[in-house]
């Protein structure tokens, strides 16, 4: 069993891990050319990493459609982090879908009932 896979099976059926969720969006919504993005955030030390911002952003453009898409992260577990976000050339003129995922423990946590049981 892979267990950090998007998808698991067991005799019962097939298991949506939280990390399908970013992949699906990522592959919905990421059609274009990755922005080079200035993101400032505070951070955690992380011991034989060093600091890890709370915050993280990746951002797509797509060229054919005019969107950007922004995939925003937040890596504090005890708290919701504010994010202000500066268009440089001017903000879109319109908003389009937004998708959040959260619940009451962000830590990751898969359960499987084992085959025969």
């Amino acid at each position: 069993m892979n267990d950090i896979a998007p998808l698991v099976t067991n005799a019962d059926g097939v298991l949506r891990q939280t990390i399908y969720y970013p992949y699906a969006w990522v592959l919905k919504y990421g059609r274009g050319n990755v922005l080079n993005l200035a993101v400032e955030s505070e951070g955690y030390e992380v011991p034989d990493i060093g600091r890890v911002p709370y915050i993280d952003v990746a951002g797509i453009f797509d060229p054919e459609g005019g969107s950007t898409t922004l995939l925003m992260l937040n890596r504090d577990l005890i708290k919701a982090r504010e994010l202000e976000i500066v268009w440089r050339e001017g903000a879109p003129a319109r908003g389009g879908e937004c998708q959040v995922m959260t619940g009451p423990d962000l830590r990751p946590l898969t359960v499987l009932t084992p085959r025969g049981e």
